[in-house]
Formats: C-alpha cells, structure tokens, sequence
C-alpha cells in the first residue's frame, strides 16, 4: 500500500515536502490552511489523500471542499458555512 501511495505521488516531491512541513508545523501548535487548486487531473486528489493518511487517527480534521464548473449554478458550501 505504501509504494503505492508512493507512486502516486511521483513527481511531486516539493509539494509532499511543503505538506510535510506543514504538518510539522500544526505539531507544534500552528494553525494552517492549505488550499489545493488546479486544473483537473493533476493530482490535487492524491495528495490530499497524503494528507489525510498521515493526519489518521491525530484528531485532525482534513475537509474536501470543491467549487463545482463555472456553468453550474450550483454553490459548494462546507458543512458548517453560516451562508453560501
């Protein structure tokens, strides 16, 4: 499972790292909010997924919130949103 999620993450070692040091940085008592964003297809997915597996079982909370295509008119709210 894990040279799997390796091979997903190929090509992204400088994103991983800044997710790494981010992480690091919530240990030790920093709040931070990362925003993935980018074309379909890329691979925002996987490494949120990273992130999601490294954080398992911390009491951390990992949201996926996504903006649905500019012809919709449809709003994407997170769950505790007071208005969209």
């Amino acid at each position: 499972m894990e040279q799997d999620a390796a091979r997903r993450l190929l090509g992204r070692q400088r994103e991983s790292e800044t997710l790494e040091r981010l992480l690091r940085e919530v240990r030790d008592g920093r709040s931070r909010v990362v925003v993935l964003r980018g074309e379909a297809g890329i691979g925002k997915s996987v490494l949120l997924d990273h992130v999601a597996a490294r954080v398992a079982g911390m009491r951390w909370s990992v949201r996926r919130v996504s903006r649905p295509s500019r012809s919709s008119r449809t709003r994407a709210c997170s769950g505790s949103a007071p208005r969209c």
